[in-house]
């Protein structure tokens, strides 16, 4: 029999970008509201931001996947889709051994305010906890037992063979009477093979990824000073955050003042803006051209030279672009691709600079197309 095709409305979440200030403040917001206690809502608030999955280590994932079921004979229905029980995410790790490799894990959620122990002491699970914990072992059972549910995964390159499961339900502060007990019912679903982390703890790791990024000031200041309610505050981690955020917003809101703030805020805000979309530093810094920076994409041999020319079309690409591109295709150096991005230029100038590139590798981002970027991640 045929393996079913993934269903229409399945669709692959990335969570491999970096978490940002907006992803925190809204789990903070959604910790606070009336909707805390809904697995659901939870449930659409980490499909509107899959970076709050991403800080668990997975890199994707799905939501509310449908999973094939025996009948009482043992065998899967695969014709009755009324026979069918949903997980509410199967999410995929990447392996550090073989670039590539994504195996299958399963998460159940429950509400934010669900209880998660019977009891202040002891070690016993909530009703909730407890039937949570059933259904990753059941769910775990239907991937691995039956082919169609396992080829579902693997028609996008996922390996199922056998699923680690996560718990992700209640609060943290339900343990301040006896904090010993958190550690121990942790302790206590490990040895059944399920990882226990409270809404808290997600947060937790996406603030600490939000608020340790390591940013230069010149963001920070330009933007206080463009942002009339900006407050005195000691430039933190945090705060260099919040104040990037609003540089950001500055420059999609007035799209002149790509062209008019000081150079280096512009060439951070490039940066931001490539860093949110995926790209990190992959630990030699800046080149010795000016305004012009190495960056990499998760993955093997993925390397982008982003050149920053804040106003005009600036200056052509030189030999040693080229002469670059080629040892890197030779596999002799680390430079595959160019950005070059512009904070103003002539729509027509841009045109022609692309026909005329070579090869392709070199990409010319207009101040249309960088505008674009930076609002697809605010």
């Amino acid at each position: 029999m045929k393996a079913p095709r993934i269903p229409m409305d399945l669709r692959i979440i990335r969570a491999n970008k970096p978490p940002t200030v907006d992803d925190v403040r809204e789990l903070t917001n959604f910790l606070t509201s009336p909707l805390a206690g809904d697995e659901k809502a939870l449930q659409h608030l980490l499909e509107r931001h899959p970076s709050l999955v991403g800080v668990l280590g997975f890199c994707e994932f799905l939501s509310e996947v449908p999973l094939y079921k025996p009948d009482e004979n043992n065998n899967p229905v695969l014709t009755d889709g009324r026979r069918r029980d949903r997980a509410d995410l199967i999410a995929a790790e990447e392996s550090p051994i073989i670039s590539g490799y994504r195996s299958a894990n399963i998460i159940e959620l429950k509400g934010a305010t669900q209880p998660i122990r019977e009891r202040t002491t002891g070690f016993r699970l909530s009703d909730v906890a407890d039937h949570a914990t059933g259904q990753l072992e059941e769910y775990r059972s239907l991937l691995t037992s039956i082919p169609a549910n396992r080829d579902l995964l693997k028609s996008i390159g996922w390996d199922v063979r056998w699923p680690e499961l996560s718990l992700i339900m209640g609060r943290r502060n339900d343990f301040a009477e006896n904090p010993g007990q958190y550690a121990e019912i942790r302790s206590r679903l490990q040895t059944r093979g399920v990882k226990f982390y409270t809404v808290d703890d997600m947060l937790d790791r996406a603030r600490q990824h939000a608020e340790q990024r390591i940013l230069p000031p010149s963001a920070s200041i330009w933007s206080r000073q463009n942002d009339p309610n900006a407050s005195g505050q000691q430039m933190l981690a945090g705060v260099l955050m919040r104040d990037v955020q609003m540089a950001l917003e500055i420059a999609v809101s007035n799209p002149d003042s790509l062209g008019t703030m000081p150079r280096q805020v512009f060439n951070e805000l490039v940066l931001e803006t490539h860093f949110r979309k995926g790209f990190v530093f992959p630990g030699w810094g800046e080149s010795k051209k000016p305004d012009t920076y190495f960056l990499k994409y998760p993955g093997p041999a993925n390397y982008l030279t982003v050149r920053c020319e804040q106003t005009g079309l600036g200056t052509r690409p030189t030999p040693d672009w080229e002469e670059e591109y080629d040892a890197g295709m030779s596999g002799e150096a680390d430079v595959y691709l160019v950005h070059i991005v512009f904070g103003t230029a002539d729509r027509r100038s841009l045109d022609l600079e692309r026909r005329q590139a070579k090869r392709g590798f070199i990409f010319y981002v207009g101040r249309d197309e960088l505008l674009a970027m930076m609002q697809s991640v605010l």
